[in-house]
């Protein structure tokens, strides 16, 4: 059925587009806290948390 075809193609577009999303998404996270921690670092403040 040329329909299924084309929603498998669709649902599969959706998917790799949230996975890569989530990926960016923990990659930025990753970056503010390495951001955060030198800021504090540079400040002599200690984070707890």
């Amino acid at each position: 059925m040329p329909g299924r075809l084309g929603l498998g193609f669709f649902l599969t577009g959706v998917a790799e587009t949230a996975s890569g999303a989530i990926e960016a998404g923990n990659r930025l996270v990753g970056l503010f806290r390495e951001d955060r921690k030198r800021i504090t670092q540079k400040r002599g403040i200690v984070s707890i948390g």
